[in-house]
């Protein structure tokens, strides 16, 4: 408190070491203040509120740095200032709240800004990371009442990695409300080929429902963090149709993955379909089927994706051994023959993203 009897002012501020509201948030190192230039007129109803946090956690993701600087006028609430830092880059916040009664009529005319993300460094409440890699750059607004308002996000990404596929020059665009949005656009490209993925987000209880489809997918970009891989230096073009439920209840979904040439190690193989089928954290390929020089490639493959821990049944029959070994070894004269051959694999891909 300071200045005249007559007409102090007062500076308030509020430090909290730890705070939690509705489990959903919480802040570490919070700190508030504000200035009331005359006391002897009391609270008055407009004021500015300087707020600041070394992190919090919102909605289970980690952010630092937290600097918001608030300013009421009436029933207006304005962000002159909202910065903070997650996954080594930046967020920043603008726009207004008109309160009105009760609450959920309240009016948002909300955006949030992202830049240079990253999300291999981003953090979850616990320590977890995201299964993800990628610099994302983007941006979020939402509008209309408190009770329901219309959210829509824009971001773009020069690639993203999840669970080892690669994918370069994303977009993203999803627009709905705190029900439920709708992937208008989640694209990018593989090589030459390209990837999309469409479909509803229910946000509580979280479910989503995905159709995900590749057209001339380039195998050796798509598969190029998975180190263990490289030496089999696979390469060929394959398309992708598969339709899943994503939620807590659990991943179920099926597709198929099909190829006209594969060539792993120097072998070819030709015409590949791999049904595929998810059933929680387990990705099988029941039934894969193929030909290799004359004859048959048989596959039964299943993949843990919590662990990228595999298993694989491979069974070739009726292959011609000299066209196999002059393209995988590149041999000199001829051995005549055909060939049969029986192989049971196990192993992990490791945790490369």
């Amino acid at each position: 408190v300071k200045g005249p009897l007559s007409r102090p002012s007062v500076h308030v501020s509020l430090l909290s070491r730890a705070l939690s509201l509705m489990d959903d948030y919480s802040f570490t190192n919070l700190r508030a203040g504000t200035d009331i230039s005359d006391l002897k007129a009391g609270v008055p109803s407009d004021l500015r509120l300087d707020i600041s946090a070394d992190s919090a956690s919102i909605a289970g993701t980690m952010i630092q740095a937290l600097k918001v600087e608030l300013e009421k006028k009436a029933k207006v609430i304005t962000i002159r200032q909202g910065s903070a830092s997650m996954g080594a880059g930046t967020l920043t916040a603008g726009g207004s709240v008109t309160m009105e009664d009760p609450l959920e009529k309240t009016a948002l005319n909300l955006t949030v800004k992202a830049s240079n993300i990253d999300l291999e460094k981003m953090t979850l409440k616990g320590g977890a990371k995201l299964p993800l890699a990628g610099i994302l750059t983007g941006d979020a607004v939402a509008n209309g009442v408190f009770e329901n308002p219309k959210l829509s996000i824009n971001a773009t990404a020069p690639f993203i990695a999840a669970a080892g596929l690669k994918v370069d020059g994303v977009k993203v665009k999803v627009s709905g409300d705190t029900t439920s949005m709708r992937i208008e656009d989640l694209s990018g490209k593989v090589g030459n080929g390209s990837m999309s993925v469409t479909g509803d987000v229910r946000l509580t209880p979280f479910a989503s429902d995905l159709e995900i489809n590749g057209k001339s997918l380039e195998l050796n970009p798509l598969l190029s963090r998975f180190e263990k891989l490289k030496p089999l230096n696979i390469t060929g073009k394959a398309d992708l149709e598969f339709q899943g439920r994503f939620g807590k209840g659990g991943n179920s979904g099926s597709g198929k993955a099909t190829s006209a040439s594969v060539r792993v190690m120097g072998m070819e193989i030709t015409n590949i379909v791999l049904p595929l089928a998810l059933d929680g954290e387990r990705l099988t390929s029941p039934d894969g089927a193929g030909r290799l020089y004359g004859g048959k490639i048989l596959n039964d493959f299943a993949l843990n994706l919590s662990g990228m821990t595999f298993y694989d049944e491979v069974e070739i029959k009726d292959t011609d051994v000299d066209a196999l070994l002059k393209d995988a070894f590149n041999l000199q004269g001829h051995i005549t023959g055909r060939a049969e051959l029986f192989a049971k694999l196990n192993g992990s891909l490791g945790e490369q993203l």
